[in-house]
């Protein structure tokens, strides 16, 4: 079995939060799915900045929404790869 820990942030201004829990967690690997607005490209930056080449952003995925959630909710495929 393999299982993954989520952190989901109530709002992209919580980004140094995360960073912080993230990090003393020492995690080998760590996907963010933020919003596609400037909160969201200022978030994936900040973590881009802290994690390197561990940091792997997913909102690439869905360029026309605004978050994962609207994307979940208006793709004709309910279906999301990781």
């Amino acid at each position: 079995d393999i299982y993954e820990d989520v952190l989901i942030l109530n709002s992209t201004a919580q980004w140094r939060k995360g960073i912080t829990l993230v990090q003393k967690a020492k995690y080998e690997e760590v996907n963010t799915y933020f919003d596609n607005d400037d909160a969201g490209e200022l978030a994936t930056k900040n973590f881009s900045y802290a994690f390197g080449g561990k940091h792997f952003p997913h909102n690439g995925r869905y360029p026309t929404y605004k978050d994962l959630n609207a994307y979940l909710i208006g793709s004709s495929s309910k279906k999301f790869l990781c």
